[in-house]
């Protein structure tokens, strides 16, 4: 009993010292912030970067400008539209959106959740516009989208948008 006690004793006084020896081996671990702010400041450094990129998408739907959307498409992005249909790289993109984009008016995206990590970042909203269908019907159109962006140096491009419809 006697040298369980000892051992017991020699264990609890290691374990009290070893935090204070370590601080004291690693100055100025007190000064490391967080990783909750760490990762906060991060994201929205971000979210400064990608903001413009959101921007000049809905401008760019605005003013119907197919070369603009197109340049700011990685060469594997996906596009699938309120319709539920898919387009699986640059070139199918573009052309989806040619006929597509005369016929949407009001485009508004409104970015609810943005997300970061490495070189993607996340963005999902609710967004709202107008529609006019191949027979001229028009009709507004209510849901949400998904943004997925992926860096290449410094430039932001968009690798997935996906619209589902649905009131919001």
């Amino acid at each position: 009993m006697k040298h369980f006690r000892s051992v017991l004793a020699s264990v609890l006084l290691a374990a009290l010292w070893t935090p204070a020896m370590l601080a004291a081996q690693y100055p100025g671990a007190e000064l490391i912030p967080p990783y909750e702010q760490v990762r906060a400041q991060y994201v929205a450094l971000i979210y400064r970067e990608v903001l413009p990129v959101i921007t000049r998408w809905r401008e760019s739907f605005d003013r119907a400008d197919l070369k603009t959307l197109s340049a700011m498409l990685e060469s594997d992005a996906l596009f699938s539209p309120i319709e539920g249909w898919i387009a699986r790289n640059r070139v199918e993109v573009t052309d989806s959106l040619r006929p597509r984009l005369s016929r949407i008016h009001g485009y508004i995206p409104r970015p609810y959740d943005f997300s970061a990590s490495g070189n993607m970042a996340y963005v999902f909203g609710h967004l709202g516009y107008a529609l006019t269908d191949a027979g001229g019907v028009h009709r507004d159109v209510r849901g949400t989208f998904t943004m997925i962006l992926f860096q290449r140096g410094k430039t932001w491009r968009v690798r997935s948008y996906v619209e589902r419809e649905g009131e919001f």
